[in-house]
């Protein structure tokens, strides 16, 4: 029983890491190589944080992606209003 809440937090603690180095590999490694589909890296965050911790770690790294994708990568740029409905689209 003890390990049970080390475990629900690795969980979480994965999720975060895999998107906070997906948001890093999309805007500064690699900023070129997902023009065609600029979401993938967060979709790839989101399965390791599913895979490690289920259900919410899934949600916590959807959240984050979406929030990075906005903030980053959708004009206009360092904001979370996403003008294009495309861009919407792709968010979604």
């Amino acid at each position: 029983m003890r390990d049970a809440p080390r475990s629900w937090m690795r969980g979480y603690a994965v999720a975060a890491i895999a998107s906070a180095i997906a948001v890093l590999v999309r805007v500064f490694l690699a900023p070129q190589l997902f023009k065609a589909v600029p979401t993938m890296p967060m979709f790839v965050a989101v399965l390791i944080g599913a895979w490690f911790g289920g259900l919410g770690p899934g949600l916590l790294a959807t959240l984050i992606g979406a929030v990075a994708c906005a903030w980053y990568l959708f004009p206009p740029l360092h904001d979370l209003m996403v003008a294009n409905p495309a861009d919407q689209l792709r968010l979604a």
